[in-house]
């Protein structure tokens, strides 16, 4: 999936790249058409490589499970620096918790704030995630 949306946004940069080489019109199309594949390419990739946070956000476990072994990456960050184990821990799921930490989660990642996700547990009032963050390791 991956390697074809690749494809999909170096399809578009190449007809953008060819627009500026063609007779006036047409490249319109052309350049249409290159804008068009680039934005499919980049919006297919960010929606795939969400897909393990998305579970995470629900605290899915088993498609958590499914995500990661099709190389989905545990300690992924999106672009605020948010992991699957940091949404976990906002939100509250222990057993998320319990699943990504024994899968080798980073429990003392930091998201662009600074926080880690023992930190996202106690502001949210999870104390059964915070507690068990600490037993495992994790510091503030």
């Amino acid at each position: 999936m991956v390697i074809i949306q690749t494809l999909l946004q170096l399809a578009g940069v190449a007809l953008i790249i060819l627009y500026f080489t063609v007779e006036p019109m047409s490249s319109w199309l052309v350049l249409t058409a290159g804008i068009i594949l680039a934005i499919l390419g980049h919006f297919g990739r960010s929606m795939t490589k969400g897909r393990l946070h998305m579970a995470a956000r629900r605290g899915d476990v088993m498609e958590m499970q499914h995500w990661l072994a099709k190389g989905f990456k545990i300690n992924s960050k999106r672009e605020n620096g948010l992991t699957p184990l940091h949404w976990v821990a906002f939100k509250g799921y222990l057993a998320a918790a319990q699943f990504l930490v024994e899968n080798g989660a980073n429990i003392n990642s930091r998201d662009t704030v600074g926080k880690t996700p023992l930190k996202h547990a106690r502001d949210q009032g999870n104390a059964d995630v915070a507690s068990f963050l600490e037993k495992s390791g994790a510091t503030e």
